[in-house]
Parts: C-alpha cells; structure tokens; sequence
C-alpha cells in the first residue's frame, strides 16, 4: 500500500513536471520534439541496458508481442498527445487546459467497469474524484489566459488521445500475457514508440511533400517558431 502511494505520488509530479515543459518549451524557443526525443532515447537505452543485465524471466516473444504493441501505441500516440498540448497551451488557458487533458485518466476506470466488470468500490470512486478535484484546483492557480483561438478543438483532440494512451497502458494487465512482460520492457516499448512518432514527424516536416502521417496543423513546427517570436 505503502509503495503504491509513493509510486501514484513520483507519477503525479512527473506529469506535472512534462505539463511545464511542454507548455513553456515553445516561449522559449525549444523545440518541444526535442526534448520528448532525448527522454525517449534515454529510456531506450538505459532500459535495454538493464533487460540484458537483471536476471529475469522473459516471456517467449508470441505471447508479449501484443502487450508489447500496445505499450508501443501508447508512446505512439502519447508523443503527438504532447505536441498537441503544447499547442493549445501557446494559445489558452494552461491551467484548463492541463485539467481537460488529465481528466482523461477516467476513461480506463470506465474500460475497466465497462468491457471487464472491474467492481467500482467505494475506494477507487473516492480516489478517483480526489484525483480529479487536486487536478482542477492545480488548473485554478496556474495561468489562465487566453492569448488566440482554436485551442479548444486541439484541446479536446488531445483529450481523447490521452484516453487511448492510458487505456493502451492498462489493458495489457487485463491478460495474462500482458501481466508476464518485464516492467523494464513495458518501459522500453514504450519509449520506442515515442521516438519513432517523433522520428516520423520530423521527416513529415523535412519533405512536407510526403505524408508519413495526416497532417495535424500546427503542432510542431510551427509551434517552435511561434515560441521564438
């Protein structure tokens, strides 16, 4: 019990820590990709580093290669979810912002209750709204003007990622296969999937010509050079 509250704790600061980031990035004139890039390269290598060095069971490749794909998904898609907030934070009101964008923690709660008749017990429904007021009252302090327009469909875009992302993390521990995967190689897949979203969206922006991706309008580089102006 003990170990979960510090772990809920250290991930909560973190995403704190990733919302100033890739909010105040951009003002600065950082390329937000870039730094998305470096942690995800980082935590490639000190992962696949450990994965040879610690003594663990490593499950045969046919029965964590769909957890391993949605780990992947997760960075995938949680790599554009960031561009997409740092986005909308140049432009509207970071604390609503951040409060819309984590509020989607509710959506694998309700996978859960919905598709796998997980119970909702008192204590995670409490957890759950305690979470979601810290949050709001987190978005009241923080600054919350609005500078332009269209921040609010990118907003809400990166809402639904983020719904995708967290339920591409939890699904996998709904199987008994995704239950087997190492903790380093969730982490590492993930990290993967991050770096070649990336790694494609700066080729997208090198050959504007070539659609790798659909184009999502003014989500990386066109940020970054907001941010220097």
């Amino acid at each position: 019990m003990l170990f979960g509250i510090v772990a809920l704790s250290v991930v909560g600061m973190s995403w704190t820590l990733v919302g100033i980031v890739m909010g105040s990035a951009p003002r600065k004139g950082i390329d937000p990709g870039l730094v998305q890039l470096f942690g995800a390269v980082c935590s490639v290598l000190i992962g696949a580093i450990l994965l040879f060095l610690l003594p663990q069971k490593h499950p045969a490749v046919r029965e964590c290669l769909f957890p391993c794909l949605l780990y992947f998904s997760g960075g995938f898609l949680n790599c554009i979810m960031l561009l997409l907030m740092s986005k909308a934070m140049q432009h509207g009101p970071n604390g609503i912002i951040w409060v819309i964008i984590q509020s989607a923690m509710i959506f694998p709660f309700l996978t859960g209750i919905i598709f796998f008749h997980v119970e909702p017990k008192p204590v995670r429904v409490t957890g759950l709204l305690l979470i979601l007021t810290s949050l709001v009252l987190f978005g009241l302090c923080k600054n919350n003007e609005v500078k332009g327009g269209g921040w609010k469909a990118v907003t809400f875009l990166a809402f639904l990622l983020t719904g995708v992302v967290l339920n591409c993390s939890s699904l996998p521990s709904y199987f008994e296969s995704g239950q087997n995967v190492p903790p380093i190689l969730r982490s590492v897949c993930t990290a993967a999937g991050t770096a070649d979203q990336h790694h494609l969206h700066d080729r997208r922006q090198r050959h504007p010509r070539r659609r790798y991706l659909p184009r999502i309008r003014g989500t990386h580089r066109r940020g970054y050079e907001a941010g220097k102006t």
